[in-house]
């Protein structure tokens, strides 16, 4: 039997990225003082976090990263009149909420948080986090 691959890296910091669809419903105000008629989009969020890999070879474990973006984003977003949620619901300003949501459950794994309304524009909303300024 060969031997098995070890990792030349010995502590390979390793993106993981997780995907979660929800639909929701929003009227925004356009730049020219217009505002839309209230619509629905299918929205796809991806959540991305960063770190070392733990003995086990995760960032973290997928379903725990399941769970915790349900818990305290997708639960409240899913289905919603947005404005309900946050003022001015731009793909943008959704990404911050989940941003803001997320950070103190992913305890610092945070990397950033991407919204993009799914087959509608090809536009992706992506947020990093505070800048240290």
């Amino acid at each position: 039997m060969p031997a098995r691959y070890t990792l030349a890296e010995p502590n390979p910091i390793v993106e993981l990225n997780m995907r979660f669809e929800f639909r929701a419903e929003h009227a925004l105000r356009l730049p020219d003082g217009t505002e839309e008629d209230r619509h629905f989009h299918d929205y796809l969020l991806i959540v991305t976090i960063e770190r070392v890999l733990d003995a086990n070879g995760f960032v973290l474990e997928n379903r725990a990263l399941d769970r915790i973006v349900m818990l305290h984003a997708i639960a409240e977003l899913r289905g919603a009149w947005l404005h309900n949620i946050i003022e001015q619901p731009t793909m943008e300003r959704l990404a911050v909420w989940v941003w803001e949501r997320l950070q103190k459950p992913l305890e610092g794994l945070l990397s950033s948080v991407s919204v993009s309304e799914q087959k509608e524009h090809g536009a992706t909303a992506t947020y990093r986090g505070p800048r240290n300024t």
